[in-house]
């Protein structure tokens, strides 16, 4: 799908940005690429570092609060479930989603089923001795081998009693610039999929083409 939307556009990759400024009506990053309008899907919480913001919406920035995630793709028996949630505190992951069930091309191992499991908290080294480790994953799950692993730091907005006026702060101060509009999940700090932040931009779009 990602790929699909990328076609025939000229996108670069792993480009740092350094420093963000307004220049004359534009946006100028780095200190050399200068644009009209930028949209930016950067996590809220980077902003500060890299450009020059008031203090009330750095404090608001610096107020908000996310979990990190690391996500285990694990080797275990073939299986019929596609998502499942483990709601006890016996155990770190608490959601596991098995990707053998919606294809058999997403198991490397034929005949046997894989699995990513959900760890909050942060990053940790991931080794094969997790398969063993009783409290991860419930026994009958049969965790057996450690695939792969991934971290991501910015993984979850939560709701806390200041995220709305700290969000609705930020925002107001974003949409008064005619020259950078946030995006995204982690741009605009809300909880949505991948399927709300596609139709945040489509809309975003259609807001320019009609000026």
């Amino acid at each position: 799908m990602v790929n699909a939307i990328a076609d025939n556009l000229n996108i670069l990759y792993s480009q740092k940005i350094e420093r963000i400024e307004e220049l004359d009506g534009k946006i100028c990053i780095n200190g050399t690429d200068v644009y009209d309008k930028i949209i930016s899907t950067i996590p809220l919480p980077v902003l500060p570092e890299i450009m020059e913001l008031p203090e009330q919406i750095v404090k608001c920035i610096q107020d908000l609060k996310f979990n990190s995630l690391t996500t285990v793709l694990f080797e275990c028996p073939d299986t019929d479930i596609t998502w499942l949630y483990i709601p006890s505190h016996k155990y770190r992951s608490h959601r596991v989603g098995y990707q053998s069930t919606l294809t058999p091309n997403a198991c490397p191992v034929p005949g046997r089923g894989c699995g990513a499991l959900e760890i909050i908290g942060p990053q940790f080294a991931v080794s094969q001795e997790l398969a063993a480790a009783p409290d991860i994953l419930p026994e009958e799950l049969g965790f057996t081998r450690v695939l792969d692993s991934e971290f991501t730091e910015y993984a979850y907005v939560i709701h806390d009693l200041n995220y709305r006026k700290n969000v609705d702060t930020i925002k107001s101060y974003f949409e008064s610039s005619r020259t950078f509009d946030l995006l995204g999940r982690w741009g605009t700090w809300n909880y949505k999929n991948m399927d709300l932040c596609m139709l945040d931009a489509m809309e975003l779009v259609k807001g320019y083409e009609s000026c």
